[in-house]
């Protein structure tokens, strides 16, 4: 572990006491019953970007998105009901990460990588740090910086190419409370800050503290819960570490954020976890993955697709159990997301290339409808819950959600 400064490792029970085999089960506590007929609507707006668009963030008053593009170092900020550009920022010499709207609206967070080159012939040589920075709400103007977490040469250098530690992929909200939370992968580790002054207030290594190295991360909307999902970390003989990547199920951990410790973890999927969303109310969390990654002709591959079935899932949290599955014609899911009355569940993800949304009803295993993409790597409901936003490509794409 690079050195970083302030992370707390929790009190966890051994592994053998916290982890449980998760199957559905008919009595599980499921998410609101009453069935609901819904479909894409008519298009409310579209906007461009520049190139394909990794993240964009919903104000909770549903009247603007920001969002941000793959290789490109600008955000934009859109005014939904008149379809304009607001304007469009960036921070200088930074490559953004992750964007996200505070609960009050205020500030528009955005983390970036920011490099200062110090030599155009030996990367070893140049500063590499991530930080956060706060931007109006409203009219994208920078207000300040966040001190960076990780300061100076930051790297590991393997062969000719440094491996970076990256800005926070994911900066998440808990709309209900006045909390944050910045979730980086390289190493992996989540930070929080105060929703309202972003004081600091404690860093959990989750690598360290459940021995999981995640790939997707949620935080409830209540900001009780933290959850991330990824392979277990083993020890192994035959690698320079001592320590390897489980072939066995990936695992979700969830965290009492009040404590930061480990309230319970399950296994989940029998390959990466790509994204996860709590439920409006906190109870369940949903979770997408990829298709199993192994050979046909490898041992014990039928048995590992079979538990692969339902690359969507629902997820009781007090207890573990898993309550619904999903399964949609797609080999990857790259996001999921909740409707606001908890009712609907969006999801996007790819087979071969192609892409689709999907609505999908939360009290049932039924899929509503889906829509084709060039790609799509995030899915996000209004305030309202009677619209949705996907981006397709480079287009972000803001439709009704209609009720048949």
């Amino acid at each position: 572990m690079i050195g970083l400064a302030c992370i707390l490792r929790p009190d966890v029970p051994s592994q053998a006491g916290t982890i449980s085999e998760s199957a559905a089960t008919a009595n599980s506590s499921v998410p609101p019953s009453g069935q609901i007929n819904a479909a894409f609507g008519k298009r409310i707006a579209r906007f461009r970007h520049k190139a394909s668009i990794i993240d964009f963030a919903w104000s909770m008053d549903g009247q603007r998105l920001a969002a941000l593009a793959m290789m490109d170092r600008e955000a934009f900020l859109w005014d939904i009901p008149s379809g304009r550009t607001i304007t469009h920022f960036t921070r200088s010499g930074s490559q953004p990460a992750a964007i996200a709207f505070t609960p009050d609206d205020r500030y528009l967070a955005m983390s970036s990588t920011v490099i200062r080159i110090k030599s155009s012939t030996d990367p070893s040589l140049n500063d590499i740090s991530t930080s956060i920075s706060l931007f109006d709400g409203r009219t994208g103007a920078l207000v300040r910086h966040l001190p960076s977490f990780v300061e100076g040469i930051t790297h590991l250098t393997k062969g000719p190419q440094p491996v970076t530690r990256s800005a926070p992929e994911e900066i998440l909200v808990a709309k209900q409370a006045d909390l944050a939370a910045a979730f980086y992968t390289f190493e992996p580790f989540v930070t929080f800050y105060d929703g309202t002054s972003w004081e600091r207030l404690g860093t959990i290594s989750i690598k360290d503290a459940a021995d999981v190295l995640a790939h997707s991360a949620a935080i409830s909307p209540d900001g009780k819960h933290f959850a991330a999902g990824g392979r277990v970390i083993v020890p192994s003989a035959s690698t320079p570490s001592g320590r390897t990547v489980s072939d066995g199920d990936a695992q979700i951990v969830i965290f009492d954020v009040s404590t930061r410790r480990i309230e319970r973890r399950f296994a989940a999927h029998p390959n990466k976890i790509n994204t996860l969303a709590f439920s409006p109310d906190g109870r369940f969390l949903v979770s997408g993955a990829e298709v199993v990654g192994m050979p046909a002709t490898a041992p014990g591959y039928a048995e590992t697709l079979q538990r692969d079935v339902g690359r969507i899932r629902v997820w009781n949290v007090a207890s573990g159990e898993r309550v619904r599955s999903y399964s949609v014609d797609v080999t990857q899911v790259t996001s999921v997301a909740w409707s606001p009355d908890g009712r609907l569940i969006a999801a996007a993800g790819s087979r071969r290339g192609d892409w689709k949304v999907y609505l999908l009803d939360a009290a049932s295993d039924r899929l509503l409808d889906s829509v084709n993409v060039d790609d799509c790597f995030r899915v996000a409901f209004g305030a309202d819950g009677k619209s949705i936003a996907y981006n397709d490509g480079a287009t972000l794409i803001v439709r009704a959600v209609a009720e048949k």
